[in-house]
């Protein structure tokens, strides 16, 4: 499957929003529209955040390549369920809601780079964290997590397939990330270490292994994630060596399978440099890759499709938020959100 590379956003948002009404008769704002709301200094109201979102979420994109342009990203995004839910419980007071976290969030998203760095998604993460605090106590009902104090989650596993917004779950502790030495497999290590699985059971269901300080430039390494931030593990050699990612411009080896730090970065080898991949119409890579709103076909890039275009198969990965079913491009359902009963009590 020819898939598009994702992009760093924080985790609780999902896709941007678009259009949002709730049972109050508030009108969130649609984000559709032909211009991009404007990067501003100051704190956004419950009611513009996700407009303002949708555009900073868009912009990078458009930046990195996943989307062609602002309208096109814009018209083919869909809010998630856990960020409508969060809008709307925040309306009813049960989640306290932030415009200056709002504000330091959004202007995040926009000022983030291409690179691939973990510590640039936990960064945003934890810059986002602020906009929704919930209240709820473990133990408590809850419909997503952001309404669960601290770094509680809401575990709804009893409502999987039901289609119930209303379907409530209750908070209860996350699962704390394993330390240096401990073993991993289900669960992921603490930063900056890594679930290194070289002696795990290849025919065990979910293999375990041994969470180990990443290795610097240089160093031996077992697998491609066995290096620090930044840096990649050369598999070709045995053992494997940690080698430093390159800028865009910087100097490349072309030999490596991953060369580049960007997502939207090849390493050219005429070039020997890291260059921006080839966009819609252009020669793919010699390794068929391409910007990731386009796909490889018969060594041309070619725009990935939008709805109503075939996908699937051997084929192309739906633009965007789209999904491929009966190996057509279709919009995704509307996210439906659970408005508590004011005359309930």
């Amino acid at each position: 499957m020819n898939r598009a590379p994702a992009l760093p956003k924080p985790s609780f948002f999902g896709s941007a929003a678009t259009t949002i009404t709730l049972a109050l008769g508030i009108a969130l704002p649609s984000c559709g529209g032909d211009d991009p709301a404007p990067a501003g200094p100051g704190p956004i109201p419950l009611e513009a955040f996700a407009e303002e979102y949708t555009a900073a979420a868009c912009t990078l994109a458009v930046r990195c390549g996943a989307m062609p342009d602002q309208d096109t990203c814009l018209s083919l995004d869909r809010a998630s369920y856990e960020l409508l839910q969060l809008m709307t419980t925040a309306v009813f007071g049960d989640v306290t809601y932030s415009p200056d976290a709002a504000r330091s969030c959004i202007n995040a998203l926009r000022a983030q780079s291409c690179d691939v760095l973990l510590s640039a998604q936990r960064n945003l993460e934890t810059t986002c964290k602020g906009v929704f605090q919930g209240a709820a106590q473990e133990g408590d009902s809850c419909l997503v997590a952001g309404e669960c104090a601290g770094d509680s989650i809401c575990n709804r596993g009893a409502c999987e397939g039901t289609g119930d917004p209303c379907c409530l779950g209750q908070c209860a502790p996350a699962v704390k990330p394993v330390p240096m030495g401990g073993v991993c497999g289900e669960n992921r290590c603490e930063d900056p270490a890594y679930c290194d699985l070289s002696n795990a059971d290849p025919e065990a269901e979910i293999p375990e292994g041994v969470c180990r300080e990443r290795q610097d430039n240089g160093q031996a390494c077992t697998a491609s994630n066995a290096c620090k931030d930044g840096q990649r593990c050369d598999l070709s050699t045995n053992p494997g060596k940690c080698y430093i990612l390159s800028k865009e411009g910087g100097q490349c080896n072309a030999t490596l399978d991953v060369a580049c730090l960007a997502v939207d970065n090849w390493c050219d080898p005429a070039e020997g440099k890291c260059v921006k991949l080839p966009g819609p119409g252009q020669p793919c890579t010699p390794n068929n890759r391409c910007l990731g709103h386009a796909y490889c076909n018969e060594g041309t890039c070619r725009m990935r499709p939008v709805e109503s275009e075939a996908c699937g198969g051997d084929g192309p990965q739906c633009l965007g938020a789209l999904r491929c079913e009966g190996e057509i491009c279709t919009a995704p359902p509307t996210s439906r959100v659970c408005v508590p009963d004011i005359n309930d009590g």
